[in-house]
């Protein structure tokens, strides 16, 4: 397994490197879909070449 980190536009980033990858893992903060612009995460879920992981942070039970 490699791990690769990269910076660059939200989108497009993730979606080149789709090209390449097994499976992309991008984050979410869960706060939905701005009516203006898609989020990055919708984005790349979508044009990903591969199979992309949504991950979202732990929601604490106190």
């Amino acid at each position: 397994m490699t791990e690769s980190a990269f910076r660059g536009n939200p989108i497009a980033a993730p979606c080149e490197t789709s090209a390449r990858a097994d499976l992309v893992a991008v984050g979410s903060r869960g706060r939905g879909v701005s009516r203006s612009a898609r989020s990055a995460t919708m984005s790349c879920t979508t044009y990903a070449s591969c199979p992309v992981a949504v991950v979202r942070p732990r929601v604490r039970a106190d």
